[in-house]
């Protein structure tokens, strides 16, 4: 995800007046929240994890300060 794109769902989030959201940018994880290296289809297959471990701690802990 780009940049730009975490910066839109910054702005409606904002408009909406959600003030419980984080935006970040993960390195080498995908959309669906697997570790991948290219970005191609090719990595869900080849990939052993179905969550990554990196993004789950950082939605847990999110959850934690949040609620």
């Amino acid at each position: 995800m780009t940049d730009k794109n975490l910066e839109a769902i910054a702005s409606h989030l904002q408009t909406a007046k959600n003030r419980h959201y984080a935006t970040i940018k993960l390195k080498d994880i995908n959309h669906i929240f697997q570790d991948a290296t290219s970005g191609l289809p090719a990595d869900y297959n080849a990939n052993e994890t179905s969550f990554s471990l990196r993004a789950l701690e950082l939605i847990v802990n999110w959850l934690k300060i949040t609620l």
